[in-house]
């Protein structure tokens, strides 16, 4: 991490302000330092602009920093007690928000500061597209995906269900746990969000097909229990689950179709075979 130099703006203003700089320079410092009692009094006096304020080369906040110093704390109290956890929501320029840096440097106490102030960030995807959710996902933290989740709450999932799929990664994020054999996880994640059953990765592929190609029983036969419906739906390529396990050569995993859904094993493929005829 560098220090901003002169290249200090308000969010929104694209304009550089001497006293600002100064401000944040200083308040840079303490953090790094973890000086807890000048943090506090300089957030105090300043903190309401400065938590707006953004490095003009790199696009990062105070809390940013903080974040990635693993010294979140403070700053995040200062922003619940005076309305400012939109900022929590402020991305760098690769779209990273704070959240995304904590995630990314293992502070995982950090993190939970800042999804409990700002638990939208928990699905805010950067530039390329990966939020942290997903990240929370590709780590194997299965206690901070529960967190994340719980935190967004049941009342607002329904509402962003729609915008967390929308972008590609977020919407394999089944896929993830299942690449990961993560169980735990996977049943977290379709527990909260239940359309992810229908979402589809890079090749077109709902989980269950993922799964099945896999030859992961465990995921499989969970997904089948709980989600039988999603035996009988097509992936883009024109294939149902059953029939890429049959193209994995997994007969555990056939067995389990016929045990729970035994009507896929008629079902034809874009060719107009069952797997029998496969």
């Amino acid at each position: 991490m560098c220090r901003c130099g002169d290249g200090i703006s308000e969010e929104g203003t694209g304009g550089i302000n001497r006293s600002l700089v100064t401000q944040w320079n200083e308040l840079y410092t303490e953090i790094m330092k973890g000086a807890k009692d000048v943090i506090k009094t300089r957030l105090i006096k300043h903190g309401k602009k400065l938590m707006w304020c953004q490095d003009k080369q790199t696009g990062r906040t105070l809390l940013h920093v903080a974040a990635e110093a693993g010294r979140v704390k403070q700053i995040v109290q200062f922003m619940v007690d005076n309305g400012l956890t939109d900022a929590a929501l402020l991305g760098d320029r690769d779209g990273d928000t704070a959240l995304h840096l904590a995630l990314q440097c293992g502070h995982l106490t950090e993190a939970r500061y800042l999804i409990k102030a700002a638990p939208r960030t928990v699905y805010q995807v950067n530039h390329k597209g990966i939020s942290p959710l997903y990240l929370a996902t590709k780590f194997g933290r299965q206690d901070l995906v529960m967190y994340m989740l719980q935190m967004v709450g049941r009342s607002l999932l329904p509402a962003c269900a729609s915008e967390i799929i929308r972008h590609p990664k977020n919407a394999a994020l089944a896929h993830l746990a299942i690449k990961a054999r993560d169980l735990v996880t996977l049943k977290t994640l379709m527990e909260h969000l239940p359309d992810l059953v229908k979402a589809t990765n890079e090749k077109g592929w709902r989980p269950l097909s993922y799964a099945a190609n896999k030859g992961y029983l465990d995921e499989v036969t969970y997904l089948l229990t709980n989600f039988p419906e999603s035996a009988e739906k097509h992936d883009k390529d024109g294939y149902l689950p059953i029939h890429k396990a049959v193209g994995g050569g997994h007969v555990s995993i056939v067995k389990a179709f016929y045990k729970h859904c035994p009507q896929t094993l008629h079902h034809i493929d874009r060719k107009g075979r069952n797997v029998l005829h496969i």
